[in-house]
């Protein structure tokens, strides 16, 4: 017997194809079980520096090694960077979790300059 509430029309949507399985109730009758799509990817940067510092979290990662770039270039004394790759937590309170960093950076001594080293 079929239940609606696991039937999901197969095909694709503007992410790509659908991550659904398709399993046979009876020889003619498909059953479509829907997976949960992947999720989303999020990079959490921080700065810290001599006079506090800055962070934030967003889902391109170009623009968060932009931010570390840019808030390094502006702070004062010793400073330092990091972009990491990050999720919400499936259980619990609402909460990041990290799965490793993508890269780190800070000013050279000598020229002032932004290094950046990827993971």
């Amino acid at each position: 017997m079929k239940n609606v509430a696991d039937t999901a029309p197969s095909g694709t949507d503007e992410h790509g194809p659908s991550p659904s399985t398709c399993e046979h109730a009876d020889e003619a009758t498909p059953v479509v079980i829907a997976r949960p799509n992947a999720p989303a990817r999020l990079f959490s940067w921080d700065v810290r520096s001599d006079d506090g510092g800055l962070g934030g979290v967003t889902d391109d990662e170009g623009l968060a090694i932009r931010h570390v770039r840019e808030a390094l270039a502006r702070a004062d004394g010793d400073a330092r960077g990091q972009v990491r790759r990050v999720g919400l937590s499936q259980v619990g309170a609402p909460a990041y979790v990290e799965f490793g960093v993508v890269g780190e950076a800070w000013r050279d001594e000598e020229t002032g300059a932004v290094v950046w080293r990827e993971a």
